[in-house]
């Protein structure tokens, strides 16, 4: 056993947190003992990155003939110390062309809390003296311009940190894996020889480790000290937060200084690098899978992907310039655009043409060739997929979002778990059905896309019934616990009465859960669990949550005398 100074970081970190001050000069005599219970335990699961020495620290362990054969799970976790510990909206904030009109976004952001609307002449002093009691004194304008200033600077990071990652992408030949052209040829080259073949190493790392089953995404704003809070010293208002809104002030003649409601350009996020991290790694998963018979893999058996979760909140991740290009195999000249070289709305013949040399160029139509065939082999790292957690949650672009959805599900063919989140519940509200509907729908069209398919979850969805009903129907095969959480049906769309009779008649479930269930113009809830105080809703609706066991019952036909769920008879049937 080698000792302690030769151990991997993550193992001699997890030893000398665990030991306490007079043990730590015993180390050497217990290195060893150590190391062989240790290994096993410590990298079972492995937290990385693309940023830093995040990929040196994951090809030290999977280049380890010990250690890669003890990780089952990868998390994609980034650093809370980046640059993205801003939120996309602010990102943003320097889309507009006049810089001017930005600051002024910046300092009025700053200055004042925004609620439902922008503050008028006449209340903003009032305003101003609020701030002051809740906040303290304003920022002056010096300590405003260094928070501008280092506000450039992080924005400038981000570009940078994308354009280190694009610039070295490459592409491998299944027919010679020593090649790797590079996807963009004339990329700008860096002098740090090690940054351009940081994806290579990457791909390598992810190939060298067989037991990998379970690959997790945990983006930066989910975590504790995330971008929610990061902002807050800043003083900016929750609204802003949100939804991303800035009041812009302009000047008209005859009226003076006016406020009006603006939003800032929200273009095609090609500058996500949280997106531009989830789709890379997902490419090497696939890579992996294409590469597992391979001598140059290591192993002779590699375990394919099961477990999967990935965490979607923009329309950044299944833009073309992301990974939706990874699943669209007919379009593959368009498949250049990969991760945001150029953008698609240019038109292909004069993109193309620039990039690959001419369309007679033979050398060019081979590595277009190339590309298309490594493409196709990324969709063998879902293939094997038996739990599958994705979250999609996005307010804009409902129309991509639900084609790159529908795509990858109706690709991941050997389901056994499937939870589906649409939106968080904060936002429900303001979301129309188009996203579940259209992924619904889609399902419904192709029965048996998932064969194994025991448990089901759906979270945070609006649907009208029919969809909701046609898309389970096509499940009924299989399908034994189904939950249904936060969900929504259109207005006018039917009602959960008519759900419960429809998965009551075509369903054999063996479990099921419901949990906030509403519907009706005024999303009355009928059901909820966590309130068992009500017996009755508005609007004439009954209210289902003191006879929770009774609907399930009735779902799952444990009983033959029980009543339709007739708001006008159920309640009566159960009282007597």
């Amino acid at each position: 056993m080698p000792s302690l100074l030769t151990l991997p970081s993550e193992l001699l970190e997890a030893v000398i947190q665990n030991l306490g001050r007079k043990n730590i000069k015993r180390l050497r005599l217990v290195c060893k003992r150590l190391s062989r219970v240790a290994e096993p335990f410590l990298f079972e699961t492995i937290h990385f990155n693309l940023h830093g020495d995040g990929v040196n620290n994951l090809l030290a362990v999977a280049a380890h003939d010990k250690l890669r054969h003890h990780v089952r799970t990868l998390v994609l976790k980034r650093d809370e110390v980046n640059i993205l510990n801003r939120p996309a909206v602010f990102r943003r904030l320097l889309s507009h062309d006049n810089t001017a009109v930005e600051f002024e976004i910046w300092r009025d952001a700053l200055r004042y809390a925004i609620d439902e609307r922008p503050p008028s002449d006449d209340d903003r002093s009032s305003i101003a003296s609020d701030v002051e009691d809740d906040w303290g004194s304003h920022p002056g304008e010096d300590e405003i311009k260094d928070r501008w200033t280092s506000y450039e600077l992080a924005m400038e990071g981000m570009h940078d940190a994308t354009r280190e990652l694009t610039n070295c992408i490459r592409f491998r030949d299944p027919d010679n894996p020593a090649t790797r052209p590079r996807v963009h040829p004339h990329a700008r080259r860096s002098d740090d020889g090690m940054t351009q073949d940081r994806l290579d190493r990457f791909d390598d790392a992810i190939a060298r480790l067989p037991r990998l089953r379970t690959f997790l995404h945990e983006p930066l704003f989910t975590a504790a000290n995330g971008w929610r809070t990061t902002w807050q010293g800043q003083r900016f208002s929750y609204k802003i937060l949100i939804e991303g809104g800035a009041y812009q002030r302009r000047s008209e003649e005859g009226v003076g200084q006016v406020w009006r409601s603006g939003r800032p350009t929200i273009a095609e996020t090609e500058d996500n690098l949280e997106a531009l991290h989830l789709s890379l790694t997902l490419r090497a998963l696939g890579l992996r899978a294409a590469a597992a018979s391979s001598t140059s893999a290591g192993d002779s058996i590699t375990v394919p992907i099961q477990h999967l979760r990935i965490d979607v909140r923009n329309i950044g991740f299944w833009s073309k310039t992301n990974f939706a290009c990874l699943w669209d195999w007919g379009r593959v000249r368009e498949q250049m655009y990969l991760l945001g070289h150029e953008d698609p709305s240019h038109g292909y013949p004069h993109t193309w043409t620039r990039w690959m040399g001419g369309p007679e160029d033979e050398e060019a139509a081979k590595q277009k060739e190339h590309f298309g065939k490594e493409l196709k082999t990324i969709g063998r790292a879902f293939s094997e997929l038996r739990e599958l957690e994705m979250n999609v949650r996005s307010l804009r672009e409902a129309a991509v979002v639900a084609k790159g959805a529908c795509r990858f599900l109706l690709r991941c063919g050997r389901l056994e778990r499937l939870r589906l989140v649409f939106a968080e519940e904060v936002y429900r509200c303001r979301l129309n059905d188009w996203i579940a509907r259209r992924v619904f729908d889609k399902v419904a069209q192709a029965p048996g896309c998932w064969p194994k398919l025991r448990r089901l979850e759906l979270v945070g969805f609006v649907a009208p019934v029919q969809s909701l009903l046609e898309m389970l129907k096509a499940q009924e095969p299989t399908l034994r616990h189904l939950v249904l959480a936060d969900c929504r049906l259109k207005p006018n769309g039917g009602c959960w009465e008519d759900v419960f009779k429809g998965l009551a008649t075509h369903l054999r479930l063996e479990v099921v859960h419901f949990s906030m269930l509403e519907e009706g113009t005024e999303w009355t809830v009928i059901m909820d669990s966590s309130d068992l105080a009500w017996t009755a809703c508005h609007d004439g609706k009954t209210s289902y949550a003191l006879h929770e066991t009774a609907v399930y019952d009735y779902v799952l036909r444990r009983s033959a005398t029980l009543p339709p769920l007739d708001p006008k008879t159920f309640l009566e049937h159960q009282q007597t």
